[in-house]
């Protein structure tokens, strides 16, 4: 089991992803908190997301979650992607982890993104049957 750190990536959030892709449902769309809120880490706190139509019981959400670790060169965000989450095709709500509250530095504004997309899995390996939701910012302190 490895112990690196995640490489910070450019933003925009969302990467191309190499999984294969067989398209067939509308994106995610976010739901909570805002876009660009500010969120306590003391108080209880979801990532909420509103249900895709047409899902299949061997749909799944997957729950993608970065914070902001610096910047390029020419400016843009870099972002260390901390968390990819399964969630069922029936649950729309993931409890954010409070130990991770501290792993933004603060020096960026403790800014994290987060973005949901649909997968299925096949041949034991996840395709994406839905392109990824847009991606959403938030300030956890």
């Amino acid at each position: 089991q490895s112990t690196a750190s995640p490489a910070p990536v450019a933003a925009n959030p969302v990467a191309p992803s190499a999984a294969p892709q067989a398209i067939r449902l509308d994106p995610p769309q976010l739901r909570s908190p805002e876009n660009n809120a500010q969120v306590s880490c003391d108080a209880v706190n979801t990532l909420a997301w509103m249900p895709v139509n047409f899902m299949r019981e061997s749909d799944q959400y997957l729950l993608h979650l970065g914070f902001v670790s610096g910047a390029s060169a020419d400016g843009r965000e870099l972002i260390t992607w901390v968390l990819e989450q399964v969630q069922s095709a029936n649950n729309t709500i993931w409890p954010m982890d409070p130990g991770l509250c501290g792993l933004a530095p603060k020096e960026f504004g403790r800014k994290w993104y987060w973005y949901v997309e649909v997968v299925e899995i096949v041949n034991n390996a996840r395709v994406r049957v839905s392109t990824p939701s847009s991606s959403w910012a938030f300030s956890w302190n």
